[in-house]
């Protein structure tokens, strides 16, 4: 444990001497020298190990911080704060961080056992919003439909306007970039759920994103409109230096 402590700030000062290499080493306590996988990596790659390794720290705080409440889970007896509690802690392994694979399934299993078998619990709205997160945007085998059918309940079930307000983007988001490969979307539907979005939470950061995404496909429209609209105009340009007997062949003899 101790070693994991010092690992980060060792880590930190690393970056900082790849940014400012002749800092001397005294002034952190560090009389040796970085190890060589760590100081010939570049500012890039060091970022990335820092990231990694913090992860592994949050990671590892977290699946500590369950493991008290794993009997209780499997007897069934959770009361509605430590429904909250655990699946705040799930929300944080399996979408906060992308945790491993078998975290990510202990993480469905609870948030799917809320929903079947505590119908009365306030946390079932947000256990189907983090449902669809996990299926549409954790799983390496994604699941946009099932994904939708989870939002389109936490939607549905919930009072929080923040939980709404994410509900209605990702719904948005789904339908808008599933829509062409899958009739189980709808165009319409996609721009239909953030414009909802806008005119009924105006305030939340995800109409904000919302507005940016519709700006953008109305762009994306108006640049195909006008695609079409040139390739239009060539083939009646084309067309003009084509003999008419070769066109109306009917009307030429």
């Amino acid at each position: 444990m101790l070693e994991q402590r010092l690992r980060i700030p060792y880590l930190l000062a690393l970056q900082l001497f790849a940014n400012q290499p002749n800092l001397p080493t005294e002034q952190f306590g560090l009389d040796y020298q970085p190890a060589p996988v760590y100081a010939q990596a570049s500012k890039e790659e060091l970022s990335s190990r820092l990231g990694e390794e913090a992860d592994k720290l949050k990671e590892k705080k977290l699946q500590d911080a369950l493991r008290p409440y794993q009997n209780k889970i499997k007897r069934g007896k959770l009361n509605e704060a430590e429904i909250r509690k655990i699946g705040d802690l799930y929300k944080k392994l399996a979408i906060g961080i992308g945790a491993n694979s078998s975290d990510i399934q202990e993480a469905i299993g609870f948030f799917t056992l809320i929903i079947n078998n505590y119908p009365k619990s306030r946390y079932r709205a947000e256990a189907h919003l983090n449902l669809g997160k996990i299926n549409c945007c954790v799983l390496e085998n994604n699941d946009d439909y099932k994904a939708a059918k989870h939002l389109e309940e936490s939607y549905r079930r919930s009072g929080n306007l923040g939980i709404k307000a994410n509900a209605l983007f990702l719904l948005g988001t789904l339908h808008l970039r599933n829509f062409k490969e899958d009739n189980r979307f709808d165009e319409k539907k996609g721009t239909g759920y953030l414009q909802q979005l806008i005119e009924t939470i105006p305030r939340s950061e995800f109409a904000t994103q919302a507005k940016t995404l519709l700006a953008s496909k109305e762009e994306e429209t108006h640049q195909e409109y006008k695609g079409l609209k040139g390739i239009e105009s060539r083939m009646r340009k084309r067309t003009f230096d084509i003999p008419q007997e070769k066109i109306y062949p009917q009307l030429t003899k």
